[in-house]
C-alpha cells in the first residue's frame, strides 16, 4: 500500500475515533477576574450547574476531582490530570480510559480589545475506541459548555466590580 493512501486511511480512520466541541462567551471582566473565578474551586456550588464540588491543585501532573453533573444522566466523578496551567490565559486538562478513551479539556482565556473584557473558549477532544458509540454524550457536553459559559459569565460580572480600564 502506498504512503499516500496509508496516509489517508489513517486520516479517514483518526477522524471517525475523534470529536471535537467548543462553546465561546465574552465576559465584561478582564482575564484575571475570570481566572479568579474558575480556580476558585470552593466557590463552585454557588455558581456552577455542571461541576457543583471541584478539589485538588491546579499544576501541571498533578489529578483534581471534579463532581460533575452533566445537562443528561447521572452525576459523575473525574479525576482529570492537570496539562497547562497559564494564569489568566489557558487550563487544560486530560481524562482517559487507557486504550478506549480519553478526553483533553481546555478553557482558554483571550483579551478583547484593551482587555477590559474576555473571549473565553471551552472545549473538550474526545479520541478513542468508543467516540463513535458516545454521540449523546458529545452532544450534551457541547449543552454543558454553553450553560457553564453562562453561569461563569454571571458568576464574573457578579463578584467582580468593573474596572477602570484604558485611558481616563
Amino acid at each position: 500500500m502506498s504512503q499516500t493512501r496509508w496516509a489517508s486511511m489513517s486520516g479517514r480512520l483518526r477522524a471517525q475515533f475523534t470529536r471535537t466541541v467548543s462553546s465561546a462567551v465574552d465576559i465584561d471582566r478582564p482575564a484575571a477576574d475570570v481566572w479568579a473565578v474558575l480556580t476558585d474551586f470552593d466557590g463552585y456550588p454557588e455558581w456552577n450547574p455542571q461541576i457543583p464540588r471541584a478539589k485538588g491543585e491546579l499544576a501541571p501532573g498533578r489529578r483534581v476531582t471534579f463532581q460533575t453533573h452533566p445537562p443528561v444522566g447521572p452525576t459523575v466523578t473525574i479525576r482529570p490530570r492537570v496539562l497547562v496551567v497559564d494564569p489568566g490565559r489557558e487550563l487544560r486538562l486530560r481524562g482517559s480510559l487507557p486504550g478506549i478513551f480519553s478526553g483533553e479539556h481546555w478553557l482558554i482565556l483571550e483579551p478583547i480589545g484593551d482587555g477590559c473584557a474576555t473571549h473565553m473558549v471551552q472545549g473538550e477532544t474526545y479520541r478513542g475506541l468508543i467516540v463513535p458509540l458516545l454521540r449523546r454524550v458529545v452532544a450534551a457536553s457541547l449543552i454543558g459548555f454553553q450553560q457553564h459559559n453562562a453561569a461563569l459569565k454571571r458568576r464574573v460580572e457578579m463578584v467582580s466590580p468593573g474596572r477602570q480600564c484604558g485611558p481616563l
